[in-house]
């Protein structure tokens, strides 16, 4: 119970309660197991005081009659064995009242004194997302299909997948009715944390853990790291303590080897939720009217790739297509005239920002993505997800035209010290005044807008504005060879702007997003099992 609520009770029997407040006190009589039985204890111990029995039923009837109250019939100061056995009254329903908080109301308790949730959503793979909100009192997640990631005091991660059930009972418990988990502990903090399941109640001893709860079945369970302990429903007696790589030790039973499993195929890991949502998004996009283009960053396999795909690339890569192998396209999807496939040189494919998801490594001099823009636009927005590795050009380029010769032609490029550039030929060059790039996924978008009094251009960082430019000489989005990863000088016939990094997404949009779209493409797609996310635990 909180304080407030207490007082509530006090000033109730003390005829100090006022009538604003009736409501309150009578709907938390009504709903809250706790409160009635705080209720009852400080009715006991206030007749010891009082000559006759005080009406304590419903609350209403007493804001009726709650000036009618008797005075006490005698003296406590006359009589000092009452006095004394008034304290001791008063000191036992102190211990119960403590009791009562510390057993039935766990969650509100720890969330009041120490001014943190119980948890914090971390990932999920619904369209419905929820990332970042915070958990303050008991409460019960289920799942038909996908799951949660949630973190426990900035100790304990618990990734649940359905289909299932589970109840968040305190910051270091929980009960799971069905379902599959993994419970990583990351800190001495999160030591102890418990599941409870309708077979056992199972404590970490620092550990990384995954267990498959299913109705009239055993729990089936994995110790991939550390160790746990084994507890009896009933007796809470030790049954078991198990260690990595499900070594039994101090067992009241061998029966629990039957109850091992590899988890590897089971359950889920940190950021396999985010993958879904992502899945979830590409096919979306590939569905809408005005998307250009939806490249997803995968490779695809030479058989999947018709005859035609291979020709709707750049017309300088068409004669050679019959020599290329699959993995030199950058397949976009949907398929469209406006804009062609990638054809990828000298790049690498390395890991994404989430699970089992490539990315591009730009790691040569000469790395770039070839495509083209067949037609003008008359707006444009893209949105891509960037990882710095290294800044070797005073100028690195995410995105450039192949020439830059005339109004209507951008760039989109990195300096050394990280500070963003997004320029457009004919208009003074502007940057960011602050280095945002680390070497986590962030998020890079451009929005070229047409409105009353001309075209803008927004560049965003992470989801927030970071260029805002009004452009006084540009008439559309030029039909164009595109650039990605790189910069040419025509003068050289070079390329002489590497960007030194990996690339995961890229999206284009015949419309300007609003800065709405743009933040939610951020939370929709940050990836949460990045590496800063644990950084604050690290020594």
């Amino acid at each position: 119970m909180k304080k407030h609520q207490k007082q509530l009770i006090a000033d109730y029997f003390s005829n100090q309660l006022k009538r604003k407040h009736e409501t309150e006190l009578n709907q938390l009589l009504r709903n809250d197991p706790a409160a009635r039985s705080y209720f009852r204890i400080y009715a006991t111990m206030h007749e010891q005081f009082e000559d006759g029995e005080e009406n304590i039923g419903d609350l209403l009837d007493f804001c009726s009659t709650k000036n009618e109250q008797t005075e006490p019939k005698y003296s406590l100061c006359k009589n000092p064995c009452l006095l004394i056995g008034a304290a001791a009254i008063l000191m036992l329903c102190t211990y119960l009242v403590l009791h009562i908080d510390s057993s039935t109301n766990e969650a509100t308790s720890f969330s009041t004194t120490n001014n943190k949730p119980l948890a914090v959503i971390i990932d999920q793979s619904e369209d419905m997302i929820e990332l970042k909100r915070e958990v303050w009192k008991q409460e019960t997640f289920e799942f038909q299909t996908g799951g949660i990631h949630l973190r426990f005091n900035e100790a304990v991660d618990f990734i649940f997948e359905g289909p299932g059930s589970f109840e968040i009972l305190g910051p270091k418990s929980v009960k799971v009715h069905q379902g599959k988990t993994r419970t990583i502990v990351f800190n001495e903090s999160g030591h102890e944390f418990s599941i409870i399941t309708p077979e056992a109640k199972y404590v970490d001893l620092g550990t990384e853990f995954c267990l498959n709860i299913s109705n009239n079945a055993k729990d089936k369970l994995d110790v991939q790291v550390g160790e746990i302990e084994i507890f009896d429903l009933k007796t809470n007696q030790s049954l078991a303590k198990i260690q990595q790589s499900n070594n039994l030790t101090n067992a009241s039973s061998s029966d629990w080897t039957e109850n091992f499993f590899n988890s590897d195929t089971f359950v889920a890991q940190p950021g396999d939720m985010g993958y879904l949502r992502w899945k979830k998004r590409m096919s979306h996009y590939a569905a809408q009217d005005d998307v250009l283009a939806c490249f997803d960053f995968t490779v695809r396999d030479s058989e999947s790739l018709s005859r035609a795909t291979r020709q709707h690339v750049p017309n300088e890569w068409k004669s050679a297509t019959g020599d290329m192998k699959s993995n030199r396209f950058l397949i976009s999807n949907p398929e469209r005239q406006e804009i062609t496939h990638g054809v990828m040189h000298s790049c690498l494919w390395g890991v994404g920002r989430w699970p089992n998801k490539q990315s591009l490594f730009f790691h040569r001099p000469e790395s770039h993505v070839s495509l083209e823009l067949n037609e003008h636009q008359k707006e444009l927005s893209l949105n891509s997800w960037i990882q710095s590795n290294q800044m070797a050009n005073s100028l690195n380029a995410f995105l450039s035209t192949t020439h830059w010769n005339k109004s209507g032609l951008f760039r989109i490029e990195f300096e050394r010290s990280g500070k963003l550039q997004a320029n457009f030929w004919g208009e003074p060059y502007r940057s960011t005044c602050y280095n945002k790039l680390d070497q986590d996924w962030h998020m890079l978008s451009l929005v070229i807008q047409l409105d009353e009094s001309g075209y803008h251009a927004t560049t965003f960082l992470d989801g927030v504005s970071a260029i805002a430019r009004k452009l006084n000489h540009f008439p559309l989005v030029r039909k164009t060879g595109l650039y990605l990863g790189n910069g040419y000088s025509q003068k050289t016939n070079k390329f002489f702007r590497n960007f030194g990094g990996s690339i995961d997404e890229l999206v284009l949009w015949n419309r300007a997003l609003s800065s709405t779209e743009i933040a939610q493409l951020y939370q929709e797609g940050i990836p949460q099992n990045q590496r800063n996310l644990f950084s604050q635990n690290l020594p």
